[in-house]
């Protein structure tokens, strides 16, 4: 069963991080959600690691199922993206182990 983002377009996994410039979003601390990917299609999600759970490709009800869709695994307190930039930053914090300050 694909995951959908809010137009109706089956969700991909974006495998050239950072290097696609069409990709205009990121969010950083992704975890088990697909928010960026849902909310802003084109986006890369990350994190600081993927506690070795699989993507989300083929899983029937996904929203209850403990899993990753990860891009990239990095902190994004010590990412270098090299002078690329992206329209949105979203840094998600969920149940207060996100980012602070």
């Amino acid at each position: 069963m694909a995951i959908l983002d809010v137009n109706g377009v089956e969700i991909v996994w974006l495998r050239n991080f950072p290097n696609d410039n069409n990709v205009e979003s990121i969010e950083f601390g992704s975890s088990k959600s697909c928010f960026g990917k849902k909310y802003f299609p084109l986006c890369y999600l990350t994190d600081v690691t993927d506690n070795n759970l699989p993507h989300f490709f083929g899983i029937d009800n996904y929203e209850l199922k403990n899993c990753h869709y990860l891009d990239h695994i990095c902190d994004f307190n010590e990412i270098n993206f090299d002078g690329r930039v992206f329209n949105k930053l979203i840094f998600c914090n969920p149940y207060n182990i996100g980012f602070y300050g």
